[in-house]
């Protein structure tokens, strides 16, 4: 009976100390599972950060772009003309290029931002704070005429993210000259000019050149005339010759003027003797 007693005591001491092992074994285990899984999400949490900090760099760099001139534009011009469209950066300097476009509407009285066609593009610079650069275009068409500008793709001013220019109408009549086509007549007729002067600057020296020939032709005149004088000359002798009757008449004037001298001279001895 003893030996029974002795036998069931020890079989459940085992049992006992069975049950805590395994108590220990499962305390162990949670223990463990807890602390690796408060490990990584720290680990998770750190990551995040980091690529919080690679997305800074595609902010607005804060330009704000804006074309100069509203009112429209008439431009005269039968052939083919240069449009220009100012815009200017109000706001801080560009951190890198952006776009444009050019649209066209064939009708003066159109619209080109609502009923224009798009007929190019191009790329517009960086442009500094407070700068203003010029858009052109070579419009060989008439029509009507409209810049479209882009600001930064991560706009968030009070503007529009696309902004328009001022209208520009191309148009031709037939009585209109444009100012380039003046320029081009005056350049003409300066060269025409200055081809005249370089013409005229040998005939100016010719004369110099051909003085002698004056001279010699003066002398032969000269040479010509002096017979002419000796004619008349001998003409004027033949006449005295011709007329003997006022050769006398000379020759009583003469006697006349001798006798009035003596009688003159009497006069003042006769009263010179009277004193």
């Amino acid at each position: 009976m003893r030996k029974s007693r002795l036998k069931k005591y020890t079989n459940n001491s085992k049992k006992i100390r069975v049950m805590i092992q395994l108590l220990a074994i499962l305390y162990g285990c949670t223990l463990a599972i807890t602390y690796l899984s408060s490990n990584t999400i720290a680990a998770f949490s750190s990551s995040q950060k980091e690529t919080i900090k690679l997305q800074a760099g595609s902010w607005w760099d804060g330009s704000e772009l804006e074309f100069v001139k509203n009112n429209a534009e008439n431009i005269k011009s039968c052939s083919s003309v240069e449009i220009i469209a100012e815009i200017k950066n109000k706001g801080f300097t560009m951190s890198g290029p952006t776009k444009y476009e050019v649209y066209y509407n064939k009708d003066n009285n159109g619209n080109p931002q609502k009923k224009g066609e798009l007929i190019a593009t191009g790329e517009i610079d960086p442009i500094g704070e407070g700068q203003i650069i010029n858009l052109s275009y070579v419009a060989e068409n008439t029509g009507s005429y409209m810049f479209k500008a882009y600001q930064h793709p991560d706009y968030n001013g009070k503007q529009s993210s696309e902004i328009w220019s001022h209208k520009m109408m191309v148009k031709c009549s037939q009585n209109h000259v444009t100012e380039k086509e003046v320029d081009e007549s005056k350049e003409v007729i300066d060269e025409n000019e200055s081809a005249k002067e370089e013409v005229d600057i040998p005939k100016a020296e010719e004369p110099q050149e051909q003085k002698p020939k004056a001279e010699e032709s003066v002398k032969e005149e000269m040479v010509k005339e002096t017979p002419d004088m000796s004619t008349q000359t001998e003409g004027k002798s033949n006449e005295t010759q011709g007329n003997p009757d006022t050769n006398a008449q000379k020759q009583e004037k003469e006697k006349i003027v001798e006798q009035d001298t003596e009688d003159t001279g009497s006069v003042e001895t006769t009263e010179k003797e009277s004193e």
